[in-house]
């Protein structure tokens, strides 16, 4: 098999592929979830603690605050490593790459994610290298650190880029092609961001392929008008691929591009045949040698999936387009296949890291994407014309800025078509590994004996587990309280594939909260949405709900003048009117399998009726929550506590407050009931083992 050929005529590619396993198993087992021996992160309590080190990157600078890294040298007085991120609420010098600094400052963890769906900040940064953070509002430079003359270089050609496009073009058009040719999205405005993310191009404004392609072209071009054979200008072409790549940031998609460049101009120079997936293996191993957290980051993984894609399937895609037009085979023909093969290897990522899919991606990218490269070298080409003609570089500027313009008409209207951004569940490993097995097998079907055979009996088999899985379910009810700060939400899944929504959470938990919890679960289509209280902590999310899904119904405190009864799914919802002393509110009872869940809000004077049941959820106001003491009451076999839980209670038998335990799911069947926090095992435990 082609596969099988593969790997053993190329060692290389294996050795590669162990070495990816075996950080996959170190992944598993956690070994990278603790931070390493000395590292600074070890430190982290409530006390005030002296820090000093290196500014090792600007990570972001809107004026008012500046975040950047920092390489400690010192903390406590002590010697010490590791990497800390630094917010600096600005009030005196700013601060650059290099600076020796100094200050006090109480370090802290990076928060982690409190629900499903949400961004998860700490693993994130963990994937850098980063397990501390601080917030500060003054600090001391001690001096500077002196850069290496090809660093001092490359800051300062990606300054004066930087510097050239925005003074050469408008600012609408170079806020967007300063990323396309750098990387560097800090001028990027955010409306551009989620046209070009809806219009499935975001890819154009990382630096790939095209980019060092172009640089390398460019290069090569010159250095043979000037009289080097190509192999001589090839080989002179390499430092400058090398000063493009520390211009743009050592971005994984540009660090995989050089290697790749640098492994065919060696090939090319020693009379070699270039090997497209050995270049891919080495460019893997050169990244994840010296990185090999990279391995699990998003970029890294669409960087290569999609480069994988488009060698693998590009073939099989050309097939139907033979009998056409060479002209029109190798421009639109090939433009569509390079695009068809690139998305559908990359869709099973986006659906599992951003829950979207982007269907308009398939056709916008066949405009798009040649038009982004012919201005990619366009801008280089600008920029080294700057240093020589102004009246030259006024001819690119405007030759760039009416093809931006056309550009950033294709990608807005693209995005603005209906459908063209969908929002999927986050696909679950196994149906990921299926994914990539049948869009293998359906290329090799005409190589493979009985390939449409296993095709089949795979598909079959894939069947079968979901009607099993949704027949499981169909027995069954779960509750997701979800942390939303000091308010309330609250998801019941019926059996049926029926939803409801108990309270929305405050208003900045509608975006944050609410949405990336029901796009990673699939869900479109919310049947009822109960607000138990139309304070800002239970309704205050609401519009974002509204507006990204279909909410067939809503009901209000002062919609429900009696007790109100619904039959769902094998269970019996009640809705129950209070009258509180400033407004009106709900309390919701769920009877399922002979089991009771109660959502209330604390009321001394509310019947013991409603606080005896299998699992209570009350939303907090401090010190109210007093109420877990109701007299009379025989109490709840679990309490989730949402909103300001006193400190007293934090560690109570049987209690679940959310700012502690994140979102708490509840299962309940026939069987009983399972309760399960959503950050079990997700943050690293005081005093737990170190590693070197």
């Amino acid at each position: 098999m082609f596969a099988a050929r593969l790997i053993i005529k190329r060692p290389f590619i294996t050795l590669t592929m162990l070495y990816c396993a075996v950080l996959i198993v170190l992944n598993y087992r956690g070994f990278f979830i603790s931070p390493p021996r000395g590292d600074v992160a070890r430190l982290i309590s409530a006390s005030f603690t002296e820090v000093a080190g290196r500014v090792s990157g600007i990570a972001g600078d809107n004026g008012s605050k500046q975040v950047f890294t920092l390489k400690v040298t010192s903390a406590g007085g002590s010697p010490c490593r590791g990497t800390l991120l630094v917010h600096y609420f600005v009030k005196g010098d700013r601060v650059e790459q290099g600076d020796l600094v100094s200050f006090g400052c109480v370090l802290a963890r990076p928060p982690d994610a409190k629900n499903p769906g949400a961004f998860d900040y700490a693993a994130y940064l963990r994937r850098t290298g980063i397990y501390a953070v601080t917030y500060i509002s003054s600090l001391e430079k001690t001096g500077r650190e002196a850069q290496p003359f090809y660093l001092r270089l490359a800051q300062a050609a990606h300054a004066d880029m930087v510097d050239t496009i925005q003074k050469a073009l408008p600012p609408a058009e170079s806020s967007v092609l300063i990323p396309m040719l750098i990387g560097d999205k800090q001028t990027l405005p955010d409306e551009e961001k989620r046209a070009f993310t809806g219009a499935g191009v975001m890819h154009t404004l990382v630096v790939s392929g095209f980019n060092v392609a172009y640089v390398a072209g460019i290069f090569i071009l010159l250095f043979r008008v000037v009289g080097f054979k190509r192999r001589h200008a090839s080989l002179l072409t390499m430092p400058f691929l090398i000063l493009y790549l520390m211009v743009t940031g050592y971005s994984p998609p540009a660090l995989r591009a050089t290697v790749m460049a640098f492994s065919i101009i060696l090939s090319m120079s020693l009379n070699r045949d270039s090997l497209i997936y050995q270049s891919l293996a080495l460019a893997a191993a050169v990244i994840l040698i010296f990185d090999p957290q990279a391995l699990f980051n998003a970029s890294f993984q669409l960087s290569f999936a999609a480069t994988i894609g488009i060698v693998y399937l590009y073939p099989f895609l050309m097939e139907p387009f033979g009998n056409f037009p060479r002209w029109f085979r190798d421009t639109v023909c090939a433009t569509t296949a390079v695009s068809l093969a690139a998305q559908l290897a990359v869709m099973p990522i986006l659906a599992c890291y951003f829950n979207r899919i982007s269907p308009a991606g398939l056709i916008s990218n066949i405009p798009i994407v040649p038009l982004t490269g012919i201005v990619t070298g366009a801008g280089i080409l600008l920029y080294l014309v700057h240093f020589i003609s102004s009246g030259l570089t006024w001819l690119i500027a405007y030759f760039s800025s009416l093809l931006m313009k056309a550009i950033l008409a294709l990608v807005h209207y693209f995005a603005g078509l209906p459908y063209a951004t969908i929002h999927v569940g986050t696909p679950d490993p196994r149906a990921m590994a299926v994914y990539y097995f049948f869009l293998w097998g359906v290329a090799q079907a005409r190589r493979v004996r009985y390939m449409p055979l296993i095709l089949a009996s795979g598909g079959a088999f894939l069947a079968a587990g979901l009607c099993v899985h949704h027949l499981a379910a169909k027995d069954r009810l779960e509750i997701t309280s979800l942390y939303a700060g000091s308010g309330t939400a609250v998801h019941v899944s019926f059996p049926g594939n029926i939803h409801w929504l108990i309270d929305c959470g405050r208003e900045r938990d509608g975006k944050r909260v609410l949405c990336p919890y029901f796009w990673s679960r699939g869900i479109r289509k919310i049947d009822k949405v109960v607000v138990t209280s139309e304070d800002r902590r239970h309704s205050g999310g609401l519009k974002d709900v509204t507006d990204n899904f279909q909410a067939e119904d809503v009901v209000y405190p002062r919609s429900v003048a009696r007790e109100e009864r619904y039959f769902i799914g094998g269970s019996t919802v009640t809705l129950v009117p209070v009258n509180g002393k400033r407004a009106s509110s709900l309390n919701v009872l769920i009877d399922f399998a002979g089991k009771r869940a109660v959502f209330t809000r604390p009321d001394p004077a509310a019947e013991s009726s409603c606080y005896a049941a299998d699992v209570v959820h009350i939303s907090c106001r401090g010190k109210q929550a007093g109420i877990l003491a109701h007299p009379g009451s025989p109490g709840p076999g679990a309490i989730i506590l949402s909103g300001s839980v006193p400190k007293d209670m934090e560690n109570t038998l049987g209690v679940h407050p959310l700012n502690k335990c994140g979102a708490v799911s509840v299962l309940m069947a026939s069987d009983g009931i399972s309760i399960k926090d959503f950050r079990e095992g997700k943050t690293p435990r005081d005093g737990e083992e170190e590693r070197d």
